[in-house]
């Protein structure tokens, strides 16, 4: 059970950090669009 608990905190870390990433290059491309409009 504890092992099952930390596999599902380690795959949610690493979900939490490619949203991270997703956002990231989400603001990116918004921002390049805004600078590239103006």
């Amino acid at each position: 059970m504890s092992r099952q608990h930390g596999r599902k905190h380690l795959s949610r870390l690493r979900s939490s950090r490619y949203l991270a990433k997703l956002r990231l290059q989400a603001y990116a491309a918004v921002a390049g669009r805004f600078s590239a409009r103006a």
